[in-house]
């Protein structure tokens, strides 16, 4: 028995709507609590990496942009086949653009989730899950993958 990809149905872009909304929302709300309370101010990067001061945060802007951008484009490719790596780019950009409008509005990223190794937020977390999706997926396509020579032999075959 074969055993097929997480086929796409035809239409799922209200569904990828509606979760990238519930995460956007859940990431502002979270965060209009955390400006309630207690939070840290990242300048950097996803769980505060690269906050140095010495970056302007307008350049973080350019590259969320970019990220942004650079995933939509992956999301046009291949990826239409496959369902689980549409939700992870889906998480991913959500998160991207929750942490993309808090720069916008304070010039910084509100994070308030406090692990011992490092402080995030809701947004961090989606773009996390969302690697970890499309990671699974390419290491398990990859693992499935044909050696180049087998692949020529099956041409041949047909051929004839």
């Amino acid at each position: 028995m074969k055993k097929e990809i997480a086929k796409v149905p035809k239409d799922n872009s209200m569904v990828f709507l509606i979760i990238a909304i519930f995460v956007l929302i859940i990431d502002r709300i979270t965060k209009y609590m955390a400006l309630q309370t207690s939070y840290v101010k990242n300048y950097g990067l996803l769980f505060g990496l690269f906050s140095s001061p010495s970056l302007k945060w307008s350049y973080i802007f350019a590259i969320s942009l970019v990220l942004v951008f650079l995933l939509y484009v992956f999301s046009l490719k291949d990826v239409k086949k496959n369902i689980r790596l549409q939700i992870g780019l889906v998480f991913m950009i959500a998160g991207l653009l929750g942490n993309l409008i808090d720069r916008l509005i304070y010039g910084f990223v509100i994070d308030f989730i406090n692990i011992q190794i490092t402080v995030f937020n809701f947004a961090d977390a989606s773009i996390t899950l969302g690697a970890l999706f499309v990671l699974f997926e390419l290491f398990k396509r990859k693992g499935k993958r044909k050696p180049k020579e087998e692949i020529i032999r099956n041409k041949r075959r047909v051929k004839k």
